[in-house]
């Protein structure tokens, strides 16, 4: 339960663009992925003259000024501010880089808010924030989350979580690639930038050295076994609680034999850590998860097997718009939250754009990166309706770092109260 009217005050926040693709310097080919969002909203009180500005060190902190610098002189990038709402892509890239679950949660890029001061030439930081990764927020969060059921929280997740590739132009400019690539952060790095909800379809190809296979739909993506791996090596750092939701079996699962060895396959790798069916959904808690040292839940789409599995928890409701505009898919997601209100189940809301065939003929380059940029941002802002934020369980979605979902969710958390 929330009390109180989140996300009114004014705010910053960087996001990463979806779209990527090459340009040609003279003799260079620079990749255009990653680059950095500068996103204000809430500047009711905005001022001819007001900057939003992106710095690789902390604007706040005067140590870090060279020689008195001003703090305009420190930017990177700057944009004129001419409404409350906006944002702006710029040309800087989010280098890639190993991530860790120890030390350092900055990704060492701000964004400020700045306003010249009335009495000097000097510039005011209004508002300010940092990219961050997010390894332990459940944990952080303990002393408020611990007994609230699970079905209460707000869930971060990725849709396709499995169907992931690092942008290089010579295998993502091919339009099959465009549209069956829903993320481009590894299993594990999603899981530390602070994603808890993964959707994973599975496929059995029993003439291949390794027989099980993450899909998206009909096409083979990697072995289940990288998946899993991932997850178990987080769990272990950080002990976190993951949803891992095993949404569909695409391919290959003919029998019930097969599905039991699934079972065992994931078993041997991640057994330990699983959470059993003990008490209702609508009961279960991170204290209790944690009190056990047991914190990966399962979700099983076969009904039939999971009835029957101590450890698989049943059918995930997936709320699918199946939408292609995004006026659609809001009013979607709209009436099932306003209208929507329960904790008896785990559930998702699936926040994508779905494409038809006729996009694949006419937009071929567009594809998933697309229409991910297209609605990442409007729906950070639908989610920061009361009604939706207090009634959201999971909410996945593609490219999840061109929204601001995951700082969100964490606010949203921290002001849960036990009812």
């Amino acid at each position: 339960m929330i009390t109180q009217d989140l996300f009114q005050e004014p705010e910053v926040f960087i996001t990463v663009c979806s779209v990527a693709g090459v340009a040609k310097f003279g003799k260079s080919i620079k990749n255009l992925d990653r680059r950095l969002t500068l996103n204000w909203n809430n500047f009711e009180d905005q001022q001819p003259g007001d900057v939003v500005a992106l710095f690789d060190c902390d604007p706040e902190d005067k140590d870090r000024r060279c020689n008195n610098a001003s703090i305009i002189e420190l930017a990177r990038e700057t944009v004129d501010v001419e409404c409350s709402r906006g944002y702006q892509r710029t040309s800087v890239r989010l280098e890639r880089k190993d991530l860790s679950t120890k030390g350092e949660t900055s990704l060492g890029w701000w964004i400020a808010y700045l306003r010249r001061s009335q009495t000097s030439s000097s510039w005011l930081v209004l508002k300010s924030n940092v990219l961050r990764i997010r390894p332990h927020w459940m944990r952080e969060l303990r002393n408020v989350i611990g007994d609230i059921p699970l079905t209460s929280l707000m869930i971060p997740g990725t849709h396709d979580a499995g169907a992931w590739m690092n942008y290089e132009p010579a295998r993502c400019e091919n339009i099959y690639v465009r549209y069956y690539i829903c993320q481009e952060d590894s299993i594990y790095d999603q899981l530390v930038n602070g994603i808890r909800y993964l959707d994973v379809r599975v496929a059995h190809y029993p003439s291949t050295p390794e027989k099980f296979w993450v899909n998206h739909d009909k096409y083979r993506i990697r072995p289940l076994i990288t998946l899993l791996e991932d997850v178990k090596r987080f769990v272990e750092e950080t002990k976190e609680i993951i949803f891992l939701d095993f949404h569909g079996f695409p391919i290959g699962f003919t029998s019930r034999l097969i599905h039991d060895e699934l079972f065992q396959f994931i078993w041997k790798e991640i057994g330990k850590h699983l959470v059993p069916k003990t008490v209702p959904a609508s009961q279960l808690t991170p204290n209790m998860l944690w009190r056990t040292n047991k914190t990966i839940i399962i979700t099983y789409a076969e009904s039939s097997i999971s009835s029957l599995n101590d450890y698989l928890w049943p059918y995930l409701v997936h709320a699918w718009g199946n939408k292609r505009k995004i006026s659609d898919l809001e009013k979607y997601l709209g009436d099932i939250l306003a209208n929507f209100k329960q904790t008896s189940y785990f559930w998702s809301t699936m926040a994508e754009i779905t494409p038809k065939p006729i996009d694949y003929v006419s937009k071929p380059r567009y594809g998933l990166r697309g229409f991910a940029e297209h609605v990442n941002i409007p729906l950070t802002y639908w989610f920061q309706r009361k009604n939706w934020y207090s009634n959201v369980m999971i909410v996945a979605t593609d490219f999840y770092l061109g929204n601001n979902l995951i700082e969100m969710a964490v606010e949203v958390n921290r002001h849960k109260k036990l009812v």
